[in-house]
């Protein structure tokens, strides 16, 4: 009876070991997911900030684009080809650019 006793102590003892190897290994886990959490959530926040100043730096492009169309639409009032006046026009008040049966009229300037 004492064997059978010693026999079961030890897989009770080997058990134990099991369970604290996995509880470890859980450990090691969690650790290691927090820190992918932490890492994930600062580069979150660096992506954001880029965003942002990309989106100024759209803006403030979009700003120059249509500063500089209204001088090309004063300083050359009359266009050498007549699409190109209407594509030009359209481009300055927002509208579609003209189509022609070829597709759409491209003046070269932008």
């Amino acid at each position: 009876m004492v064997d059978e006793v010693a026999s079961a102590f030890r897989e009770q003892t080997q058990g134990l070991a099991q369970i604290n190897t996995a509880v470890g290994q859980m450990d090691q886990v969690t650790q290691s997911n927090a820190a992918n959490a932490e890492e994930t959530a600062a580069t979150t926040a660096g992506l954001k900030d880029q965003a942002e100043a990309m989106k100024q730096a759209v803006m403030e492009l979009s700003k120059l684009v249509r500063g500089n169309l209204q001088t090309v639409i004063t300083e050359n009032p009359e266009p050498a080809f007549p699409a190109e006046k209407a594509c030009v026009a359209a481009r300055a008040t927002g509208g579609s650019v003209p189509i022609h049966e070829n597709g759409p009229i491209h003046t070269g300037r932008k």
